[in-house]
């Protein structure tokens, strides 16, 4: 009886965890409203018109994260409370016990770390999949805030200098590492570096087996990154996303940017399943 009362309070938090930003008719949900009236967009606008508003005052440009400056302080901690009720705030886990493989998204090096460190974590606790596969491809690495002469010059060589020097059980240590390296992107003759679709789908095109794989991401964009990798995916390959909590230092400026960005996916994911 009491296996039973337990398993219908982890079903019913699981149920309660969020309700992201759009419903199963593509309108935003109560939780997103509430932000959207905070910052003064109507709700009353087509999701598209919303998307394009959201884009336009909360994206930053050109610029890593790292680099963004403060947006809105004084809508902070109301935003974060509306953001811990989307589900951008709370840490997500493994809710299978084996995968087909495990990813690990690309990222800066803090934030590396701090997967490979779930990743160990995941196998730890009983977490078990075939194969790791980094998405990652030719980002320079920042000087300001990454090391070069220790990890590399691009955020592949980081990741596999990370994954070969990490202390980790023998047996996740010497399961098959997968690299996918994605190049820059040239546009215009101008090149920038891959983003998170660029390495989905430089990773698809190695054919990967059908299955259920295990993303490693981190809060706040665990929403944003599910939903735009499975944009992407065939049928017969299927995620699961999960990553630590988010910062209480981040930048409100960068929750809003990934709101805006996951929004667009969001819409571009429910008009295909239309």
């Amino acid at each position: 009886m009491r296996k039973w009362i337990s398993f219908f309070f982890v079903l019913l938090s699981c149920l309660c965890y969020g309700e992201g930003l759009l419903d199963k008719e593509g309108r935003p949900t109560s939780e997103f409203s509430e932000l959207l009236q905070l910052f003064q967009i109507s709700e009353m606008n087509s999701i598209d018109v919303i998307a394009d508003t959201c884009s336009k005052n909360w994206v930053t440009e050109n610029k890593e994260r790292w680099q963004f400056a403060e947006k809105y302080p004084e809508k902070r901690t109301k935003a974060i409370n509306i953001l811990k009720q989307i589900g951008c705030i709370k840490s997500k886990r493994a809710s299978q016990k084996t995968y087909d493989g495990a990813i690990v998204l690309g990222a800066s090096t803090k934030a590396v770390k701090q997967k490979l460190s779930l990743l160990v974590y995941e196998w730890k606790r009983g977490v078990r999949f075939k194969q790791v596969i980094f998405l990652t491809g030719q980002r320079d690495l920042d000087p300001a805030v990454e090391d070069l002469k220790e990890n590399g010059k691009t955020e592949t060589e980081m990741m596999v200098h990370l994954y070969q020097t990490m202390k980790m059980p023998k047996a996740l240590k010497s399961l098959p590492l997968i690299v996918i390296d994605t190049p820059k992107q040239e546009i215009d003759s101008v090149f920038r570096r891959p983003n998170r679709a660029d390495t989905v789908r430089e990773w698809l095109k190695n054919n990967p087996t059908a299955g259920t794989y295990l993303v490693f991401s981190r809060q706040p964009f665990i929403g944003y990154e599910d939903v735009c990798i499975k944009n992407f995916l065939p049928a017969g390959i299927h995620i699961e996303t999960i990553g630590a909590r988010a910062s209480n230092e981040l930048l409100l400026a960068v929750h809003l940017d990934n709101i805006a960005k996951w929004l667009k996916q969001e819409v571009l994911h429910h008009q295909k399943s239309r």
